[in-house]
Parts: structure tokens; sequence; C-alpha cells
């Protein structure tokens, strides 16, 4: 599974790709046609590292592709992001696909 901040739909992935986080329990989710799936994303926040290592910059979205797939697809929603890659910092998180819609104060 391939999963980024990008600057655009079309647009170069930006700093380091996301890493999956296996903590919590996986397996596979069949849904039936027009049934929902969510996955949790955790998203550090860039303050936390300093500006000449990170290079900040504004992300246009995420660009997400499942494994198997032939193209991914791009969320829109603004962030801040590292335009460097930052060895041994979790930037971006995404945790297990889970049936049905996310409910908050669920998150893993």
């Amino acid at each position: 599974m391939s999963r980024a901040f990008a600057s655009a739909a079309g647009g170069p992935q930006i700093g380091t790709a996301a890493t999956a986080e296996q903590d919590t329990h996986t397996a596979g989710v069949m849904l039936a046609p027009g049934a929902v799936a969510h996955a949790w994303l955790q998203i550090a926040d860039v303050a936390s590292f300093p500006a000449s290592r990170c290079k900040p910059v504004q992300a246009g979205g995420l660009r997400v592709a499942v494994a198997g797939a032939q193209a991914a697809a791009f969320l829109p929603h603004s962030f801040q992001a590292c335009a460097d890659n930052m060895p041994g910092s979790t930037l971006l998180a995404v945790f297990p696909v889970q049936p049905g819609r996310a409910k908050r104060g669920t998150a893993p």
C-alpha cells in the first residue's frame, strides 16, 4: 500500500512515505458493494521538528493506494509536511483498515 503527502493529484510526493502502524490487529477486510471502511491516520505536527531540518511546506493532500491497485487516489486536504526526509521520525502513520465508519473515541 502506498501512502504519502503530495502537493496535488498529479504532483510529486512530499517527504518520506507513511509508515504502517502494526501495533493493532490486522486482517483482510471484505466489503460488500456500497459498504465503507476506515483507517486512522497519525500526523505529526511539523512544528515539533527543527525547520532547518524539516523544511516545512504545505501539502495539498494525501496520495493513497491499496495493495494491488493500478493507481493511487488523491485525497485533498491541506497539511503542513516536511519536505525533507526525516530518518527515524514518523511524520505520517497509517493504522490498519477497519470495516465501517470511524467513530470518535475509537482510535487505536
